[in-house]
């Protein structure tokens, strides 16, 4: 008898990732400033860590950073098809206020 392995995906440019991976869309804000700032990752702490890092280009300016918002998905095309439609909200705080974040 043969044992079965869980399965596994090859990513083009990346190691093999299980079927069962989590996708996360995320909304960050800066405590410093007024600003926020939408993403999706597999790896949310790795993610808000690297942000709150020298390494982020953009982010480093306005750290530190907080979540504030997390969603998760099934798929990576499901996460990446929900933050283009958050990041094509122009009023981040309307969207916080709708998902009950924060008050109006």
């Amino acid at each position: 008898m043969v044992e079965s392995q869980p399965s596994k995906l090859l990513v083009a440019g990346s190691s093999p990732v299980s079927r069962s991976m989590k996708y996360y869309v995320y909304i960050i804000q800066s405590q410093r400033f007024d600003k926020y700032y939408i993403g999706s990752t597999s790896d949310i702490e790795k993610r808000i860590e690297f942000h709150n890092s020298r390494r982020a280009r953009y982010t480093k300016r306005y750290q530190p950073w907080v979540l504030r918002h997390i969603e998760e998905y099934n798929s990576r095309a499901e996460a990446v098809r929900r933050e283009r439609e958050l990041k094509g909200v122009k009023d981040v705080r309307r969207v916080l206020e709708q998902l009950g974040k924060i008050k109006e």
